[in-house]
Order: structure tokens, then C-alpha cells, then sequence
């Protein structure tokens, strides 16, 4: 069972891989949230909302974007690990946050796509 231990040490560096983006993504974009968003309860309910906006900067919003495929791959690594270890019930739940995470990532990663593809607007230009 070679597997075990290595979805449980690839879905390890995924998680910390994908909080230390959000965290990144999250203290770059604090001071920028309106002022009634920027203490430390309000913030982390704002911050997908704006993170995304076009007027975010783009290696922010890819920042974000990839702490979202680093939280679905390891979603999908526990769900494994849990149908390893035949405990289907929680290894299903799990997989269905794996399903409604990979929704979410897909939905950003499309906003994040047309926050790409804009031009950015010329002076007197429109």
C-alpha cells in the first residue's frame, strides 16, 4: 500500500501549499477592501468577493485562483484516502466538498480568465 503515504503526503503539501497563496492573496488585497471590510472578521468574508474584481491586481487574483486547485486536489487526496482506509461515509462527504470546491474553481478561474483578457483602457480612449 505505497499509495497511502503518498496521498497522504501529497494532500499534506497541498494544503499548505494552498494556504500560504490565500494568505499571500488575502494580505495583498486587506488595505485595498473598504474601510467597514478591513478588520479581521468582515475581511475574510469579503475577501472573495473582491479579490476577483477586475480591479484587483492579476497576480493577486491568480494567487487566489490557485489556492483554490491546491484545496480541490486535496479534497480529492482525503476522499481517496478515506475509500483507502474503507470509511466510505465520511471519504463521500468528503468528495462531494471535492465537487462543490471544483464548481468554485472553475467559476474563478473563468472570472479570473476574462480579468485577463480585458484591455485596459487608454487615456480619453474607450
Amino acid at each position: 500500500m505505497i499509495v497511502v503515504p503518498i496521498l497522504a503526503i501529497a494532500s499534506t503539501i497541498a494544503v499548505v501549499w494552498s494556504a500560504y497563496k490565500y494568505q499571500t492573496a488575502y494580505v495583498a488585497l486587506i488595505d485595498a477592501l473598504p474601510p467597514q471590510f478591513q478588520d479581521g472578521l468582515n475581511s475574510k468574508f469579503a475577501f472573495p468577493e473582491y479579490v476577483l474584481r477586475s480591479t484587483t491586481p492579476l497576480p493577486t487574483q491568480a494567487d487566489y485562483v490557485e489556492s483554490l486547485v491546491g484545496f480541490c486536489c486535496a479534497t480529492l487526496g482525503i476522499a481517496l484516502l478515506c475509500f483507502l482506509y474503507e470509511n466510505q461515509v465520511v471519504g463521500a462527504i468528503v468528495f462531494v466538498m471535492f465537487i462543490a470546491f471544483s464548481f468554485l474553481t472553475i467559476r474563478s478561474w473563468k472570472v479570473y480568465r476574462a480579468n485577463c483578457s480585458r484591455q485596459p483602457f487608454q487615456d480619453g480612449a474607450q
